[in-house]
């Protein structure tokens, strides 16, 4: 049996899964010592500080949550395709093909990206999808994005965590011609 391959339309997402939600990026904030007002003891500094070390007071310590790259991706926030654009990447035959019809409607490239994506990663891929989503965020390019958008910002600084993350998507697509359908599904007009 033949393996059936992504229409032209797939073929630009695959690369750069190509044109373009992940990562949430908080830490735990160290606990703070309980002061119950009682002893002395409650109103001196904490023990740990000594001369070498200045005392700096930033405020409150705030909980910004735990550090997560390996979850889903956020829901997709952002416009679908135009009917036009369907319309072109039906008649490509190549992936300039494809590009051109991506880039008169660049919110269409983000819609399909995210839609398949989020198909293969239970699929497969959501280890791939984390690697990626993590090298991006912690390599500091991608700062206040997350979900889909962290192939754009990110696709220079980590290529090979995003080479191996749209191998898996294409083997899923090979497998699971269900993605391609559901990607258009999502993203149509």
């Amino acid at each position: 049996m033949r393996a059936r391959r992504p229409g032209p339309w797939c073929l630009p997402f695959l690369f750069v899964i190509a044109v373009a939600s992940g990562c949430y990026v908080a830490r735990d904030a160290p606990s703070i010592p309980v002061r119950d007002g009682g002893l002395a003891l409650d109103a001196a500094p904490p023990a740990t500080l000594d001369a070498s070390m200045p005392a700096r007071d930033s405020g409150p310590r705030r909980d910004a949550g735990a550090l997560t790259c390996d979850g889903p991706l956020p829901p997709f926030e952002g416009p679908g395709c135009r009917s036009e654009t369907f319309e072109c990447l039906g008649e490509c035959t190549s992936a300039d093909c494809s590009d051109a019809c991506l880039a008169a409607d660049p919110g269409c490239g983000r819609c399909l990206n995210d839609a398949l994506v989020r198909c293969a990663n239970p699929l497969g891929c959501q280890a791939d999808w984390s690697v990626f989503a993590c090298c991006a965020v912690e390599s500091g390019a991608c700062p206040g994005r997350s979900g889909i958008d962290l192939i754009l910002c990110g696709a220079s600084e980590c290529p090979a965590e995003l080479e191996t993350l749209g191998t898996c998507v294409t083997e899923v697509l090979d497998m699971s011609p269900e993605c391609e359908a559901n990607a258009t599904e999502a993203c149509a007009p």
